[in-house]
């Protein structure tokens, strides 16, 4: 117990003081840190910042060039095409991307991988168990063959698309037994068009 003697004659601001002879006070030595506290519930979540500036623009990329061409078959004599044989073309036109021997040309061959709208046709003055055919690099395309059974004077025509790659070799193919080309105009015609 700490005894307090009092200055019977200070005023009310006069400080007590311990009595003589009693120790003050000390300050013992600060324990170890407790364990961490459990984390606490995530507060909630902050507004969305700023939306930050635009980046600069980016280069623009190529420009795409598709291949193309036309190529059409005019006579004034008749021509006969057996089958098993390549229809030749002497009227070519609008040709980029593709290359080709001739005139007369009987394959046209694609520098450019993609897909691609093959459109074609003859007209003719008599046929004969026969059927018209895409040939890529010497095989059959499985798609648009035409048939003509027997016929004079008629024409047939289809277009199809397929893939092709950089190299590959189009030919316009005649299968079965024969075809006679009219002396009228365009008589056969293949166009070639890349989509993609």
């Amino acid at each position: 117990m700490r005894i307090l003697r009092r200055n019977m004659s200070c005023q009310p601001s006069c400080v007590y003081q311990p009595a003589a002879g009693i120790p003050k006070r000390v300050t013992g030595v600060t324990g170890a840190t407790g364990p961490q506290g459990a984390r606490g519930i995530p507060g909630t979540t902050g507004p969305a910042g700023a939306t930050g500036l635009t980046g600069p623009t980016g280069a623009t990329g190529p420009t795409f060039a598709p291949a193309k061409g036309y190529f059409g078959y005019t006579s004034s004599t008749p021509t006969t095409i057996t089958g098993g044989s390549s229809v030749t073309f002497n009227q070519i036109s609008a040709v980029s991307g593709l290359t080709y021997a001739g005139p007369p040309v009987s394959q046209v061959i694609m520098q450019n991988s993609g897909d691609y709208r093959l459109a074609y046709g003859v007209v003719y003055s008599s046929a004969a168990n026969s059927e018209l055919r895409i040939r890529v690099n010497g095989v059959d395309l499985g798609i648009g063959h035409l048939n003509i059974v027997v016929d004079t004077n008629g024409e047939v025509s289809t277009e199809v698309i397929a893939p092709l790659q950089a190299g590959d070799a189009v030919a316009l193919v005649v299968a079965g037994i024969s075809i006679t080309l009219t002396t009228i105009g365009t008589s056969a015609f293949l166009s070639v068009v890349q989509l993609s």
